[in-house]
């Protein structure tokens, strides 16, 4: 008789460390899968950041003191006094102005955008604007640029941009728990 009552102790110690480990399991999977799709949450939230970041890279380009096909600024020879002199294009302000629509509002990156970005980016595109009415007005492709003092606050914003753009990309990671 003592035999059987010990062998149904054991099988109840059994059954019961099968129910324990199982509930045990049980818990560190559902603990497992919520990481997980907060982890795919934060990711996706990155990514999306890293997307309007390199799509806002993009328009810098527009602004860059390197000749190349797309810069508004274009350097120019010296003058007399060696000043280097500085030319706006209007035909890739308007490129620019069209491009920047597509980034911020049709590609939806405006929305991944900090504050910073945002106000500093506009800031260019105010100074851009104004450059391009003055461009337009005297109906030339060219504008000389006479203004050194607005020049070289557009240059002050494309590199606070620049550097706004790389801290962006500096996130936090701050989990969900």
């Amino acid at each position: 008789m003592t035999l059987n009552v010990e062998l149904i102790v054991a099988q109840l110690g059994a059954i019961v460390g099968i129910i324990l480990a199982a509930a045990l399991g049980f818990h560190f999977w559902r603990k497992q899968k919520r990481e997980e799709g907060l982890y795919l949450q934060d990711q996706t939230y990155y990514e999306s950041h890293l997307a309007a970041a390199k799509a806002v890279w993009g328009l810098i380009v527009y602004f860059s003191e390197n000749d190349n096909d797309k810069n508004m600024l274009k350097r120019g020879e010296k003058e007399e006094n060696d000043q280097k002199i500085h030319y706006f294009r209007a035909p890739q302000a308007k490129m620019f102005f069209e491009q920047l629509n597509v980034v911020f509002y049709e590609q939806g990156h405006g929305v991944f955008l900090n504050k910073e970005i945002k106000s500093l980016l506009f800031e260019l595109r105010s100074q851009a604007y104004a450059w391009y009415h003055i461009a337009n007005k005297e109906e030339s492709k060219e504008l000389k640029i006479t203004n050194i003092k607005k020049y070289n606050r557009v240059v002050e914003i494309r590199e606070a941009l620049s550097v706004e753009l790389k801290k962006a990309l500096l996130v936090k990671r701050e989990w969900h728990r």
